[in-house]
């Protein structure tokens, strides 16, 4: 397989986040392993079995010399996480050396786990919860433990909320 850099592939980035996209795109690139070189996510198996039934990506490519190189196992034995690259539920935050994975819940009670890269390691790092507050328009957010004990707990606005929502 050859990658041509003349197609326009899509762009999932916001900032310093990238999110896997959507239900019709099949594959993305992200840099899972903070090397600086994205890699390239794809094989999706729709209703992957994954939360809510969306699809999940299967494979995992590290691009070397402009071939891809399947880098899958690589990865799934570094950590569970990469097990579970749902659409739109799998993210990875550049600036912090982090990748999240969107857990549980609904509009008004969700979270999402928190696995830190440290020295070539993915730990699971913490889960982030969020409660909508529908009287005040605004989130309860509690930081818990890899072990579920809280952290520190706090409320944002909705505004503050959407912007440092993946620096919890």
């Amino acid at each position: 397989m050859k990658l041509d850099d003349n197609l326009a592939y899509p762009d999932n980035k916001d900032g310093d986040v990238i999110q896997s996209p959507d239900y019709d795109i099949p594959f993305f690139f992200a840099d899972l392993d903070f090397d600086r070189k994205d890699e390239l996510i794809t094989d999706l198996f729709p209703y992957g079995g994954s939360q809510r039934n969306v699809g999940a990506f299967t494979s995992i490519y590290k691009i070397k010399n402009g071939k891809a190189i399947n880098a899958t196992e690589y990865f799934t034995n570094k950590s569970e996480i990469f097990k579970s690259i749902d659409q739109y539920f799998f993210f990875v935050n550049n600036a912090r050396k982090e990748i999240i994975l969107y857990s549980d819940g609904g509009v008004i009670n969700f979270g999402w786990k928190i696995y830190k890269f440290n020295n070539g390691e993915y730990i699971y790092d913490r889960h982030i919860r969020c409660d909508y507050n529908t009287g005040s328009s605004s989130y309860i957010v509690t930081v818990l433990s890899p072990q579920g004990e809280p952290i520190k707990s706090f409320t944002v606005s909705e505004d503050q909320f959407n912007r440092d929502q993946w620096n919890y």
